[in-house]
């Protein structure tokens, strides 16, 4: 990942915009935003490579259900989909943490919700 070239788009983006007469970016948390994705991307792009070991994860996962629920555990209904799927993914992070050293990064959200903002001060 290539930040100046990261930040000369964001940059860019701003120029666009103020050509367009629309309001300017904050070039601070849209850089911060643009360089998260950037490392989520990379983050995806290893987590691809090791298809083998979510395969795994997610038989873990099942076998683990099995155990637990009984052998006629069935995952095809949505309960069972959701209870497989969060296994396989705390599984699959805790493999990812191992692999990469670190756990994965967090992409901040583009437009926050502050929930009460629009309540006034209590008085």
């Amino acid at each position: 990942m290539d930040r100046a070239t990261l930040f000369t788009a964001v940059l860019g983006r701003n120029a666009l915009r103020r050509a367009a007469l629309l309001p300017p970016l904050d070039v601070r948390a849209e850089y911060r935003r643009v360089v998260a994705e950037a490392a989520w991307r990379e983050y995806e792009r290893r987590c691809s490579a090791e298809a083998d070991a979510l395969a795994r994860c997610r038989a873990e996962a099942v076998a683990e259900c099995r155990k637990r629920f009984g052998p006629t555990f069935d995952t095809r209904n949505s309960g069972s989909r959701i209870l497989v799927a969060r296994e396989t993914d705390r599984r699959f992070s805790e493999h990812m943490a191992k692999v990469l050293g670190t756990a994965p990064p967090v992409v901040p959200a583009r437009h926050p919700v502050v929930y009460g903002s629009a309540r006034g001060t209590p008085g």
